[in-house]
C-alpha cells in the first residue's frame, strides 16, 4: 500500500468511528428515528458528492440505470440498520461488528465471481468470524438482542452494494469525478424515495413517530 492510501485509509476509519460515535449520541440525545436520521445524513452527503464532482451530465444519465436504484436503495438500507443497532449496542461494539462485512464479501465474491480469499487472507477472516461471535455472546440478550439481525442485515446489504456497483456500467473507468457523481445520484435517489414514501404513508395511515418525522423533514 502507498503512503497515500494508508493516509486515506487511517483518515476513513477515524472519520467512521467520529460518525458512529455522534449518531449514537443524537439518537440518544434527541430521541431520533434512526431510519429517518440515516436517510436525511445519506441525503446531504450525497448531494455533497454531486456538488463536488461538477458532472451535471453524468449525474443525469445515472438516473437512467436500475443499477443505481438498486445500489441507492441497498447503500441506505445498510445504514439504516446500521445506525438502528446503535440504540441496542454500544458503538465500540458496532464499529467491530461492522468488520463481519469482510470475509461475507469474501463468501459472496468466491461464489459469484471464482475469487477465492489467498491463504494468508483467511487466518484475517476467521479471527473477524470468531471475534464476533464473542462479541454477540457477551451482548445482553445475546443473540435474540435486535442489533445482531440489524447489523447481520445491513452487512449483507453493504456486500450487495459492492457487488452491483461491480456491474454498474458508469463505474468501470477511473475519474474520480463521475465516481463522485455517481455515488452522489445513487444516494440521493433512492434516500428521498424513500423519505417521500414515509412520509406519504404518514399522511394516509397516520403512522408512528417514524413515519411522523418524515413529515416534518
Amino acid at each position: 500500500m502507498t503512503p497515500k492510501g494508508l493516509i486515506v485509509c487511517l483518515a476513513t476509519m477515524v472519520s467512521w468511528a467520529f460518525l458512529i460515535v455522534i449518531s449514537k449520541g443524537l439518537l440518544l440525545t434527541y430521541n431520533l428515528d434512526p431510519w429517518i436520521f440515516t436517510i436525511i445524513q445519506l441525503m446531504f452527503g450525497g448531494l455533497f458528492l454531486i456538488a463536488v464532482s461538477r458532472k451535471l451530465g453524468a449525474t443525469m444519465d445515472a438516473l437512467k440505470s436500475p443499477y443505481t436504484w438498486a445500489y441507492g436503495v441497498a447503500r441506505v438500507l445498510s445504514a439504516a440498520c446500521f445506525t438502528a443497532s446503535l440504540l441496542y449496542i454500544s458503538a465500540a461494539n458496532a464499529g467491530f461488528f461492522g468488520l463481519v462485512s469482510v470475509p461475507f464479501s469474501a463468501l459472496a465474491f468466491a461464489l459469484l465471481f471464482f475469487r477465492l480469499p489467498t491463504a494468508l487472507e483467511l487466518p484475517g477472516h476467521l479471527i473477524i468470524i470468531l471475534g464476533v461471535v464473542l462479541l454477540i455472546s457477551s451482548l445482553e440478550d445475546t443473540y435474540s438482542n435486535p442489533a445482531v439481525y440489524l447489523m447481520i442485515f445491513s452487512e449483507f446489504a453493504v456486500v450487495a452494494s459492492v457487488i452491483i456497483a461491480e456491474f454498474h456500467p458508469q463505474n468501470q473507468g477511473d475519474d474520480l469525478k463521475e465516481r463522485a457523481s455517481l455515488s452522489g445520484v445513487m444516494l440521493v435517489a433512492s434516500a428521498l424515495i424513500m423519505l417521500i414514501a414515509l412520509a406519504a404513508l404518514s399522511l394516509i395511515t397516520d403512522g408512528p413517530a417514524a413515519t411522523q418525522q418524515a413529515t416534518d423533514w
